[in-house]
């Protein structure tokens, strides 16, 4: 990727969407693309910025087969989970507060959720997509050495909530 995309040394987080390659980059602070040819590889003079201004961003994820939204972290204290259009307009803050150092994002649209991995809290949790202000889901906690860096979903996999009846550890 370097032979093509000049002056590229820290990439962060690499996604593909409507045939354009997004990559974090951690020295332009921004989120950036460039067209991809029939063969899959990039137009180096198509490159351009896609989200200005984020100051260290991380991690990148579309809904599988869309273009739009882009989510992505931006791990600048406090870390936050964003949502911008694929050409950076209308970015909205999604959860700004109680992550730690979030470390993957997969997108579940038949389920309107996010999940996200983050390795600080220790936590995997589900984010509703559809939602101003949503209510952040934990659904796994770990308290050993599991330090995941990322996260996918089956696409031919359902995913749903948790049952949220009951506050026991048992499952009551």
């Amino acid at each position: 990727m370097t032979d093509v995309l000049t002056g590229v040394r820290y990439v962060a987080a690499l996604a593909v969407a409507g045939g354009r390659l997004y990559w974090a980059d951690g020295l332009q602070m921004s989120i950036r693309s460039a067209l991809l040819d029939a063969s899959g590889r990039v137009v180096a003079a198509s490159v351009a910025q896609s989200v200005d201004l984020v100051a260290m961003p991380s991690v990148l994820a579309f809904p599988p087969g869309a273009t739009s939204p882009l989510y992505y972290v931006d791990q600048a204290r406090p870390a936050s989970l964003l949502r911008a259009t694929s050409d950076g307009n209308a970015t909205q803050l999604v959860v700004q507060y109680g992550l730690s150092r979030p470390r993957g994002i997969a997108v579940a649209p038949s389920a309107g959720l996010l999940l996200l991995v983050d390795e600080g809290t220790a936590k995997v949790m589900a984010i509703p997509t559809g939602e101003a202000n949503p209510t952040v889901v934990e659904l796994y906690h770990w308290e050993d050495a599991f330090s995941p860096r990322g996260i996918a979903i089956r696409q031919d996999v359902s995913v749903r909530l948790p049952s949220l009846v009951g506050t026991g550890t048992n499952g009551d």
